[in-house]
């Protein structure tokens, strides 16, 4: 009576801590829980905004890119023209007034135009306005601009976007084919193009991006490689981030800083989230402390009163190999552990036992215990599935003579030398050696059809025959066995099975022993 009532004092006592614990946990859970989820929410969203800001940053270096690969495009039909590879041999000043003249550039949406022989001599220049084209300050060879222009360019050409005269331009170097772009190249087209700011604003609103093209390139204070956008700088603000980076599309720099403004709506969005999961976890934080007690009131007594049935059935029933089942990862949890240790030590001691029982000590063979429980397994499934069964009872020949001749300890040493070659004959899965008692040991073989049982007991004469039992010299006795065989019949049990199996042994002795006699039919 003592139990129940000391487990009543347990669970009252639980009941008024989990009451008073409850309504202060739940108190300073509440706010805990605000401000880690305040940080989580910034830090997740700041990672988000700063993947959209990369986004539409690398968006707006694809956007320009492709502004410079749109202009590309109508200058390579220039330098793939018969008639321009013509003038450049033959320097017809007509052709050139007709075709490379200020009209033509405007209609081809080109600034200025200029043609170089293949040793980057001058040939032609012209502007769209019509004025004069400084092609020497363009040309300059002390600027590494210079220097490059005059290079004939690889086969496909490159444009990039520079900024010269104060301006952005996209200018490109071509190589001068005829029209079908085959052959060697006679000369080096150069065109420009500018970026004005009626451009940029339409890049912009086809990109539905704000960003400016500053026409100096002050490097940013401070500036760092931006999510894989090099010498970046990024500026906070309240409701707007800033994102500044020297801009190179094409092969060279474009002498220029670009500034992405990026409006913060990620910013915006999470303080509305913060605003409603306030709201949320302090009716959370009500629920959770009305939930504790129910926990504490209803699961933590059944649980316990469930894991004292469960000790107390395995008690009773003395089943070892049943196991504490308790749900959740808690103490009582860890309790129920620690309990199924102790009954899995139990169960390990109880099976030592237990194999201790159907082992010999002397031999490590199975014991008749064992050996008759096996035999009965094999003689239930021999009769279910028609498959042969053979016994063999073994006897060492004239053992008590050799025990007084040699002593016993030689005798212990003559028993394991046979078990050992019992061992090495029965070494298949389903077959089974074991000391029946004294001197006297079986063989069972499932599956095995006489014959090569019989087989198996000639191998073990032969191998008791070719070794010697005993020390150094002092022993040298051969080690004999006589042996009786008998096949499982439909029906049979094992006292029947051993009866005819014990019947061939005594033959075997009564016919001279050493040999194998089979059961008579």
């Amino acid at each position: 009576m003592r139990a129940p009532v000391m487990l009543t004092r347990v669970l009252m006592g639980l009941r008024s801590k989990g009451l008073f614990w409850t309504l202060g946990l739940s108190l300073s859970l509440g706010g805990l829980g605000l401000l880690v989820l305040t940080l989580y929410l910034q830090r997740s969203f700041s990672a988000i905004e700063t993947e959209h800001l990369r986004e539409d940053a690398l968006r707006l270096q694809a956007g320009l890119a492709q502004a410079v690969a749109q202009r590309a495009r109508g200058a390579r039909e220039w330098s793939q023209w018969t008639q321009l590879r013509d003038f450049v041999r033959n320097r017809d000043t007509d052709f050139a007034r007709s075709n490379l003249s200020p009209a033509s550039l405007r209609a081809s949406r080109l600034d200025w135009l200029v043609v170089l022989d293949r040793e980057g001599e001058l040939i032609w220049t012209a502007s769209a306005d019509g004025s004069h084209f400084d092609a020497e300050n363009l040309l300059n060879r002390g600027t590494p601009r210079g220097q490059r222009l005059f290079k004939m360019p690889p086969p496909g050409g490159h444009c990039a976007l520079d900024r010269w005269l104060g301006q952005l331009v996209v200018i490109c170097q071509l190589p001068i084919h005829d029209s079908e772009g085959g052959g060697e190249p006679v000369g080096i087209l150069l065109t420009g193009e500018s970026l004005d700011e009626r451009k940029l604003d339409e890049l912009r609103s086809i990109l539905g991006l704000r960003f400016n093209l500053l026409a100096d390139d002050p490097s940013p204070t401070g500036g760092s490689d931006f999510e894989g956008i090099a010498g970046a700088q990024l500026e906070t603000g309240g409701q707007q981030l800033r994102l500044s980076w020297p801009l190179r599309v094409g092969d060279e720099a474009a002498h220029s800083l670009l500034k992405l403004d990026w409006p913060r709506e990620m910013h915006t969005q999470m303080q509305r989230v913060l605003r409603g999961a306030q709201a949320l976890l302090v009716g959370v934080a009500l629920l959770l402390a009305a939930a504790l007690l129910v926990v504490i009131n209803v699961h933590l007594v059944h649980r316990l009163r469930h894991l004292q049935q469960q000790l107390s059935a395995v008690r009773t029933s003395e089943q070892w190999q049943l196991r504490l089942t308790v749900e959740g990862h808690d103490e009582l949890a860890a309790l129920a552990a620690e309990g199924n240790h102790l009954l899995e030590r139990i169960e390990q001691q109880m099976e030592v036992l237990d194999a201790q029982s159907r082992t010999d000590s002397l031999t490590g063979l199975a014991n008749r215990r064992g050996f008759e429980a096996r035999l009965q397994e094999a003689l239930t499934r021999c009769n279910r599935s028609g498959h042969p069964l053979c016994l063999v009872l073994l006897d060492a020949d004239h053992f008590k003579r050799f025990n007084d001749e040699h002593g016993h300890q030689a005798g212990d040493r003559a028993l394991q030398a046979l078990a050992q070659a019992l061992r090495e004959v029965a070494r298949r899965g389903d077959d089974m050696a074991a000391r029946w008692g004294g001197e006297e040991f079986a063989l069972l073989f499932e599956g095995l059809p006489p014959e090569l049982a019989a087989q198996r007991v000639k191998a073990l004469r032969a191998l008791l025959a070719a070794q010697s039992v005993g020390e150094g010299q002092i022993l040298a006795a051969e080690l004999t066995v006589s042996a009786g065989l008998a096949l499982a019949r439909p029906q049979d049990g094992p006292e029947s099975l051993l009866q005819r199996a014990d019947a061939a042994l005594y033959r075997a002795k009564a016919n001279g022993r050493n040999r194998l006699e089979l059961e008579s039919a």
